[in-house]
């Protein structure tokens, strides 16, 4: 009898889209206000390139921004001076070549194309949101609010190439992963908003958005726009429903999060085990829609 060894399913990209590396230090603008792009291999010559005044800053010095970045594949450091507006940088070594989860004993690999460009324009997206607090965005923004409208950037900057909707997609569907990896992974949970944005602002629509401020006035107020405790359930919901696949099944747990937790993940399921399986899957995991009523 053969062993009941764990299966691993690979998914093959379906493209590959070229976006320019960047290896040098490079100058960009949030509205009007100098921001520099770095690769960790350049620091030193980055930070060479910024005003001499700044260079003392605790938040510029090479072994402090080398020890935040750690592991990640980018990170931003907002300055908000007029000579320096911000900072965001990359480690091309760290970039992510695809995204990997279990799911009732099956590894599911899914390529991430472009990561490096797609967390650089994530970062830049931070500091674009920090630049429209308090005039198309409130004053104040919750941790959570800051990641997903840095992915609504990224959106937006996707929108304007060609086939960029794959690379929306891909992040969607990595996001959605991470969550089903982590709970704690809930705070980077931008899957709602952009599978919102793809239903509400498809890629003929967002030919018209130059700006991407226009966008933001126009799309924010019609995003999922949850609170700690919000995002506490779904958290709590995700956990229950991977975490322990021996678990005893509560299709009723926290019912009230099914639906919307269920038109999230489907796409991404859909993607991994096909929409057969994830049919099957989906209907053993949850009440049905009639269970709800009745509940």
């Amino acid at each position: 009898m053969a062993a009941n060894w764990p299966r691993v399913v690979i998914l093959i990209a379906a493209s590959w889209l070229s976006l320019p590396a960047i290896a040098q230090p490079k100058w960009v603008a949030v509205d009007t206000k100098p921001v520099v792009i770095c690769p960790v291999t350049e620091l030193v010559a980055c930070l060479n390139v910024i005003p001499a005044n700044l260079r003392p800053l605790a938040a510029l010095q090479p072994q402090t921004i080398r020890h935040n970045l750690g592991l990640k594949t980018a990170m931003v450091l907002h300055i908000g001076q007029s000579e320096l507006f911000g900072m965001v940088v990359f480690n091309q070594q760290q970039s992510r070549e695809k995204s990997v989860v279990m799911i009732d004993s099956i590894t599911y690999q899914l390529p991430l194309l472009q990561q490096t460009q797609l967390s650089i324009w994530h970062e830049l997206g931070h500091l674009h949101n920090i630049d429209l607090q308090g005039s198309v965005l409130p004053t104040h923004l919750s941790a959570y609010q800051h990641e997903w409208l840095a992915d609504m950037y990224l959106y937006w900057r996707l929108a304007q190439l060609e086939n960029g909707e794959q690379l929306v997609w891909q992040q969607l569907h990595r996001r959605n992963l991470a969550l089903i990896n982590h709970r704690d992974n809930i705070g980077h949970w931008s899957a709602p908003q952009l599978q919102r944005l793809l239903a509400l602002f498809p890629s003929e629509k967002m030919q018209t958005y130059t700006s991407y401020a226009q966008f933001v006035a126009d799309a924010y107020p019609q995003m999922p726009n949850w609170n700690d405790s919000d995002l506490a359930e779904f958290a709590s919901l995700v956990q229950r429903t991977f975490a322990d696949p021996l678990a005893m099944p509560l299709p009723r747990y926290l019912f009230w999060r099914q639906p919307v937790l269920i038109s999230v993940l489907t796409p991404t399921l859909n993607t991994l085990m096909g929409e057969g399986h994830t049919r099957q899957w989906l209907a053993q995991q949850f009440a049905t829609p009639e269970q709800h009523k009745s509940l």
